[in-house]
């Protein structure tokens, strides 16, 4: 199994978590998990799996997403997985015009 990696992501960005397995024998299951927690397909959570890549897509990361993430392919009754971390930060405000006094004529 290919693993995951430690990803940052912007809040509003959308991310792609992906782990690579061979693609025979098919897997019996493809789990994902947030901080112990499993994920059901949602609007937060899309997994996928196709020839042996697994996914698992956000499509607009919020605070609330961060944490560790969990893929938990079963092979032929055998178990396999991967851990990573997702970090999420918040965009820097946009800058602020400088205003100056005017000079006196």
């Amino acid at each position: 199994m290919q693993g995951l990696r430690n990803q940052r992501a912007e809040v509003g960005q959308r991310i792609v978590l992906e782990c690579a397995i061979p693609p025979q024998p098919e897997p019996d299951q493809v789990r994902w998990y947030r901080n112990e927690v499993f994920l059901e397909l949602s609007a937060d959570y899309q997994p996928a799996y196709r020839d042996g890549v697994c996914t698992l897509t956000i499509p607009r990361v919020g605070p609330e997403h961060a944490g560790k993430y969990s893929c938990v392919v079963v092979i032929r009754g055998v178990p396999n997985s991967s851990d990573m971390h997702l970090e999420v930060y918040a965009p820097p405000p946009p800058a602020r015009p400088v205003c100056l006094p005017l000079s006196p004529p």
